[in-house]
Formats: structure tokens, sequence, C-alpha cells
């Protein structure tokens, strides 16, 4: 308890107040998402609720409804919940509230927002204090230099505002000094490919600058163009019959499935790692740019479906990929959304777990609101643990039904296992006074109060990373003295962009990881008595989800 004491002439008075400490969790999520179709009546996933769960914190989450919103549950708690903020990472978390405004709250959500629209405009009046002088936006609030990257991923939310309904005014940002700035860096740009040309292209053309349609056909008739390039001259011309033969070349390129599309062949083109973070070069990013197209030539292409079918099935884990590859799915998912809308559906959808009812809906054109569930782990005590359990969707009626179903999970300490996929990570901790190692015991690392420790991470790359971000949590029972890095083993020098403290983790940023070591020094007081488990050390590079590391997690106890 934190106890406050006034003694004065005029009052004498002695407040209690309860101190809540959270326990903090490493959870992991399992997604599956789908579409019933017209003339399916249900389907069943499997579900398998694990006893190993920390505290038995599991949680079931399914939602449902004929508007599409029922698949991106997942996606927008992803999107709210991610970690990191430079500009790019800012506009993607408010992009959910441009594409769908005030339906963003029909999630139970701890994070509800009064006015949607007021939150736009102030987030663009930001954007236009921090616009530079050439037009463009740094990579973080305080960079002097405009990175083309982020200028781009603004310029495409600008578009996606206007189409909203926003106005020029309520945008504040200077959006033809952001096109001629885009203009300049692709005129500047030599020896790039294709895609990455058309990237910058087709985002100006949004912007409301008419695109080169001379440019556009002489790159249309290349004989060895991508399925990408094509989608995107089709994105970024204003000729319609170009855009439609753009769709109709593609079909002659990728194979349908029984209900999705192979994708095999997005993975014929190889660019470098900066082209994809650049462009957004990932084969989900792809599909999605040929998603917009059939969706812009013709709404009721079947393919459209089929490539919906196909993004909703590689979204395993409540998102794609990373933030940036999410971001670009959901903006043709969102489209696809809309052409939902526009069905005549009048049906009604139930759905069952272990053969028992957990939740029902209705929907028709009067009422299209999702129908949400959440079974914590009180509802799902009375459920068998380790055994493959149905969970069934069932639809009654005429008209699409798009469900998404996530299983959350805690996992325990012991599994928090460390892991080397790129990125190396070593953590050892001081007594701050003395230099003694403080060694953990299964797990569990003993520490007194009021003392300073400092905590040591080794950052190791066999190869130069590009705009990795390290997360360094401490024992809630703590707070953070200050952080400090050294170059490590590497003569190149290895700037540290950026450094940010909250009141239990730090994260530390570099744009240019140069291979080798980096050491980071960080020095916390114990403050509170009490048993602590606390997330491992981890690093990731943000444009690439695959390469990542950690440390064990475990229990730090103060006494």
């Amino acid at each position: 308890d934190a106890v406050f004491t006034i003694h004065s002439d005029i009052i004498n008075e002695r407040i209690v107040c309860p101190v809540i400490i959270e326990k903090p969790y490493i959870r992991e999520t399992v997604t599956s998402v789908g579409i019933l179709n017209d003339e399916e009546k249900s389907i069943t996933e499997a579900v398998v609720i694990p006893s190993f769960a920390d505290d038995g914190d599991s949680r079931l989450s399914v939602a449902f409804g004929t508007t599409g919103m029922g698949l991106l549950k997942d996606v927008l708690q992803y999107i709210s919940d991610y970690p990191f903020d430079c500009l790019e990472q800012q506009s993607v978390k408010i992009m959910p509230l441009v594409l769908f405004g005030d339906k963003v709250n029909d999630f139970d959500s701890d994070k509800k927002i009064d006015n949607v629209s007021k939150t736009v405009k102030a987030f663009f009046k930001k954007l236009a204090k921090l616009q530079h002088s050439d037009g463009g936006f740094g990579y973080w609030e305080e960079s002097r230099d405009s990175h083309v990257f982020v200028s781009m991923r603004i310029g495409a939310l600008w578009a996606m505002a206007s189409e909203a309904g926003y106005s020029e005014s309520d945008l504040a940002i200077n959006k033809k000094m952001l096109a001629e700035y885009l203009q300049n860096k692709s005129a500047e740009m030599k020896d790039v490919c294709d895609e990455e040309k058309l990237e910058i292209c087709h985002v100006i053309s949004c912007l409301g600058v008419n695109a080169d349609e001379d440019f556009l056909n002489k790159l249309y008739s290349k004989e060895d163009i991508s399925v990408t390039a094509l989608s995107l001259i089709g994105l970024t011309t204003s000729d319609a019959q170009l855009a439609a033969k753009c769709a109709e070349r593609i079909k002659t390129y990728i194979r349908p499935t029984a209900r999705g599309v192979d994708i095999s062949v997005f993975e014929n083109d190889v660019v470098s790692p900066y082209e994809r973070i650049i462009a957004g070069f990932d084969k989900l990013c792809r599909l999605s740019r040929t998603l917009e197209l059939f969706v812009k030539v013709n709404s009721a292409d079947e393919m459209i479906g089929k490539m919906l079918f196909t993004l909703l099935e590689n979204q395993k884990c409540g998102y794609w990929k990373d933030l940036s590859t999410t971001s670009i799915v959901l903006n043709a998912v969102a489209k696809v959304i809309k052409i939902y809308n526009l069905e005549n559906k009048k049906l009604s959808a139930e759905v069952l777990l272990d053969s028992k009812k957990i939740a029902a809906g209705k929907f028709d054109a009067d009422n299209a609101d999702i129908v949400n569930v959440v079974m914590d782990k009180e509802k799902l005590k009375s459920y068998a643990k380790d055994k493959q359990l149905p969970l069934e969707i069932i639809k009654n009626g005429k008209g699409s039904l798009l469900y998404s179903a996530s299983l959350t999970y805690a996992l325990p300490e012991e599994m928090q296992s460390s892991r080397d996929e790129g990125i190396g990570i070593n953590v050892n901790v001081y007594d701050d006074a003395t230099g003694a190692e403080i060694t953990d015991n299964e797990f569990v690392t003993e520490l007194e109060t009021d003392k300073v420790y400092r905590m040591e991470v080794n950052v190791m790359s066999t190869f130069d990373r590009n705009y990795l971000a390290l997360r360094l949590p401490i024992p809630s029972g703590a707070e953070i003295v200050d952080v400090d890095t050294t170059s490590g083993n590497n003569e190149e020098f290895r700037f540290v962009t950026r450094k940010e403290l909250y009141d239990n983790e730090a994260h530390i940023f570099w744009d240019d990881f140069v291979k080798g070591r980096s050491v980071v020094s960080l020095r916390f007081r114990t403050v509170r008595r009490g048993v602590f488990p606390t997330p491992p050390v981890s690093a990731e590079c943000m444009y690439e989800s695959e390469v990542f590391g950690r440390a064990n997690g475990g229990i730090f106890t103060i006494k």
C-alpha cells in the first residue's frame, strides 16, 4: 500500500491507497479465419486448450458477421498493441480509424476511442508540424532527414483519409510538397526495380498528381514484367482500359486453387532486403496489390474471393508477418469488406464449442453488426484440456459469413526459452556496487530491495541488419536508473538511433546494425518486495520479422 499522511492545523488525515502490480505474461496466439460462402452451411475448426498455460490463463475469442470486420479483431489488437513508435508505425496505428471509423469500437476493448474523427484530425495536425522543408517526413519524430519509405506511408494514409471523406483542411499536411518530395526522390533513384519505382508513382497519383501514362504503357509492354508491376500499373493509371488489360494479363499468371490462389508466382520476384522495406515486396504485399486492382477493375470478379481467402489463410497469429505487411494487407482487405457490405444478406449464425452453443447472431440490411464472444479462463474451466474440441460455425440464410477464431494462452517461464533466429541475445545481471554477478536458479533470480543492479545485454549478429529494435524488460518491482550503450567488439561505429525509457522496460533502436556485437548496459533500482515474472529480453528486425532473438524468460524475487 501507498500511505499518504497529512498533518496541519486544519486537517490531519491518513490516506491508504493500494498499489496494484499486475503480473506480466508472455502470450502466444493461434488464429484461424475464413468465409462461409452463399452455398456453404457450416465449417468446423479444431481447438486444443493447453493445460500448460501459466495460471491457466487461456482465452478463446470468436468474432463473426457479414461485414468482414469479424476477420480483423486480432489484427486491430496487434496494431494497437505494437510496442514501437516511429512515424511509420504511428501512421499504421491510426490507419484502422481511417479505414473503419467508429466501427473500430465494435470489439470488446479497453481502448475505446470517444471521437474517432477528432483523433484522426489531431494526428494529421501533429504530422503537419513534423513535415520537413523538403516536403518529406523523418523516420522518428525528431529525425532531421526525410525518409522516403515513411513519406510514402504517410502519403498513402492521406489518400485513405481523403477517400474516407476527410477534407484537405482536416488533413493538415502539405500534400503538394509531399508529392514533390516523392517525385524528386523517384527521379534520383537509379538502377532500381520496376516495382519500387511504380510504388512511389502509385502514392504520388493518390496525392492527386496525374501519372505519366507513357511511362506506364512502356512498362506494360515489357515481356518479362512481374505480376506486382502489372498490379501497380493498373492501380496507378487513370486509363480504365489499361487497368483492365493488366488484370486480364495477371489472370494468365495466377493459378486458382479450390478456394484460393497459388501465390508461388510472387516468389520469383527476388529483391534486396532494403527494397522489400521500401516497397513492401513480401509475397503477401504483392498479392494485396493484385487484390486491390481486381476490386478496382471488376468488384464482381470471382478471383477476389479466392485472393481474400489466400490472404486470410496466411494470417495465422492474428496478423500478417509484421506491422508493415499487415498494414498493406489490411488496406486491401478493407476494400473487399466494402464490397461485402453491398451484398443483399439475410442470415443467422451460431457458434458451438464441443457441441455447446457459445454465441449466436442475426444479420440483415438493418443489422450488420459483428458478434464477438470471449471465453476467458473461467468459462473454459469446464472444457477438456489437451484434447481436440470441435468449434462449429453454422450459417442459415442467404449471404456470406466471415469469421475469426483465436486461442491465446500464457506461456510459463520455463517455456520462454532463448531463441537465436539471426540475432543472438546474452544477458547477465550484476550488483552495481560490487560487480558480483547475480546467477539464477532454475529461472529464478533473487535480488535485494533498495539496491542498484546492472543488466548487461550483448546483442550479436553475423550479418548487417536494418531497423533493429531491442526490448529490455525489468521486474515490475524495480525502476530504471539509466541506460548506456557501447560499440562492442566491432571497429565500425554502430550508432544507436533512439532510446526510450518506460516504467518497466527500455527500448533501443538501430537503423543500421553493423555485424558484430553491441553491448547495452541498463541500471535499475529495486524498490518493492515481491515475486515478479519478467518477459525475456528480445530483439527483432522490425521489417523482417523472421529475424529475431530472445533470452530466457524468468522470475525475479525481490526480498
